[in-house]
């Protein structure tokens, strides 16, 4: 299970209002939105070209970054927030294929699991595997009216 957050709706125009206050809002807020929409971005070509372990290792990488931010886990030992079948629907995978590739990387000694904890014990084998995925959309030349 995702643990719970808070949604709040912000209107447009409360929105509009705070960045004429504080003139430094506004390229912040764009700052966040296009970190989220490259993020998103990466996740989609994740889907399109990796094989379905790049997808789990990255997903990992990214939850233990999310919750080092705020605190949560102690470097390479993390909680994971979600059950196999969640992590397959955010990879592209069943939960039975998360359970076998999970199941393969603990006999091979690069993760330790006790739940609800996730130990990375290759981290920096894993970010050095991620690191050479070429996780660059694709730029059609017919789109940049270049042929």
């Amino acid at each position: 299970m995702l643990t719970e957050g808070l949604l709040s709706v912000v209107p447009r125009s409360s929105i509009v209002a705070a960045t004429r206050v504080q003139a430094r809002l506004w390229p912040s807020i764009v700052s966040l939105v296009g970190m989220e929409l490259a993020a998103a971005q990466q996740r989609a070509v994740l889907f399109d070209r990796a094989a379905a372990e790049d997808r789990l290792i990255h997903l990992l990488l990214d939850i233990r970054s999310r919750l080092a931010v705020e605190g949560v886990g102690d470097g390479n030992r993390f909680p994971l927030p979600m059950n196999q079948t969640e992590i397959g629907e955010a990879t592209g995978m069943t939960g039975i294929y998360v359970n076998r590739l999970m199941g393969r990387m603990v006999r091979d000694k690069r993760i330790e699991v006790q739940r609800p904890y996730v130990r990375l014990l290759d981290r920096a084998g894993f970010e050095e595997r991620i690191a050479t995925l070429d996780l660059a959309p694709v730029t059609e030349a017919v789109w940049s009216g270049r042929d």
